[in-house]
């Protein structure tokens, strides 16, 4: 393993833990087993290095995401599944993502350019056309758009939902499983209903 990648993987892990803002530069130096300023030769700040992580999870999980929703041989509703399993999975893995992904969006467009290039044209994914052939009057974007929203926002939300709520982090660990099981039929029920 070179040394970058000690020390992404060490990042990675202190991030997943303690969250950008409780980690420290020196932590993820010590956990790399490397100097600071070794460190800081390969990534300049811990706001680089976080955004190289994050860039690389979102570029890899969109690699798989995107074979998904563009295979007209999965059926619609295991693709659903397997969508909503593959991205709660990674955001329990990386509960800082869905964060980053908003402010860099808000403040870069290094990572819009991530996304336009994986969605060319979103009317001839194969999931877009399935949703279309499943009820003519579902709009596919709004039907993206809320699959999304259910999945992120408890992420986005998690300070305010410890502070509000009594769960522990056990109960809040059931809960999101619950949500993981409960979104797919919610966004088939949607696509049915649609008016």
């Amino acid at each position: 393993m070179t040394t970058e990648e000690r020390i992404k993987k060490a990042a990675d892990k202190l991030f997943s833990e303690k969250g950008f803002e409780g980690t420290k530069t020196r932590e993820i130096a010590q956990e790399a087993g490397i100097n600071s300023a070794l460190l800081n030769y390969y990534f300049r700040s811990k706001e680089k290095l976080f955004q190289s992580i994050m860039i690389e999870k979102i570029e890899k999980f969109f690699g798989f995401i995107f074979p998904l929703i563009n295979n007209p041989d999965i059926e619609l509703y295991e693709k659903i599944e397997l969508l909503i399993n593959n991205y709660m999975v990674l955001l329990i893995e990386n509960p800082n993502l869905p964060t980053f992904i908003i402010n860099e969006i808000d403040h870069k467009s290094d990572l819009l350019s991530v996304f336009s290039k994986m969605f060319p044209e979103m009317e001839k994914i194969a999931m877009y056309q399935q949703i279309k052939a499943k009820n003519p009057k579902a709009n596919p974007i709004q039907i993206f758009l809320n699959m999304v929203s259910l999945m992120i926002f408890p992420f986005i939300m998690m300070r305010l939902l410890k502070t509000i709520t009594p769960l522990s982090e056990k109960e809040m660990a059931i809960l999101l499983e619950e949500r993981r099981k409960m979104i797919p039929v919610w966004i088939l029920e949607m696509i049915e209903n649609a008016r």
